[in-house]
């Protein structure tokens, strides 16, 4: 009786292993379609202390943790895209006070190019002055992601001119370059004196079928 029940044991483990094998494979190729349904969560802050000049003032906002939300098991919980406040008008990602813009209503899909690339225009209202120090990760698998030229986090410098689509409201624009290794479901989270908060989008290439 023993000795049967060794062999029958055997292959029920063999068979459990590879339907988990199949499990997992399946998974990794499954394509991760955008979810409108995201409702932004608030991440509470401490606002930063008076009288830092902008070195000190990126240094404190480094050391606030990232909080990007995990993905769905098949859906990406995208951004949906709102109207900017007035008086500035169009589409944008984010609770604000920065926002990044948008090429249209729905969820956030930014596509990239052959260089991996995807231009990023930055709105950031008169009632913030800045410094705002944006980072980002890929919420689904290890893929890497960068601003400029490969550079870990992008700073929206203090003060400067009014610029942009929302320049006579005293907004300020930065344009950069977000770069993207892989399509996938990505989050941006943007830290100001004294706000946080967060972007989720899904990648895509431009030689991706639509």
């Amino acid at each position: 009786m023993g000795r049967s029940r060794r062999p029958l044991l055997i292959e029920v483990l063999l068979a459990s292993f590879g339907m988990l094998l199949f499990a997992c494979s399946s998974s990794a190729g499954r394509v991760l379609t955008p979810s409108p349904t995201r409702t932004p969560t608030p991440i509470e802050v401490t606002p930063l202390p008076e009288g830092l000049d902008e070195s000190q003032a990126v240094a404190a906002l480094r050391a606030r943790p990232l909080r990007l939300p995990l993905p769905g098991e098949v859906a990406c919980p995208a951004s949906a895209a709102r109207p900017l406040p007035a008086p500035v008008l169009g589409e944008a990602y984010g609770d604000g006070p920065l926002y990044l813009l948008a090429g249209g209503t729905g969820p956030a899909v930014l596509t990239f190019d052959e260089q991996h690339a995807v231009k990023a225009i930055w709105q950031l209202t008169a009632a913030s002055e800045g410094p705002v120090l944006i980072r980002g990760s890929a919420l689904s698998g290890q893929a890497a992601l960068a601003f400029d030229d490969g550079a870990a986090e992008l700073v929206f410098p203090k003060g400067g001119a009014p610029r942009g689509p929302g320049a006579g409201a005293g907004w300020h624009e930065l344009a950069s370059v977000i770069r993207i290794a892989a399509p996938g479901c990505y989050g941006l989270q943007m830290d100001g004196p004294d706000f946080s908060s967060v972007i989720v989008f899904e990648a895509r290439s431009d030689s991706s079928p639509r």
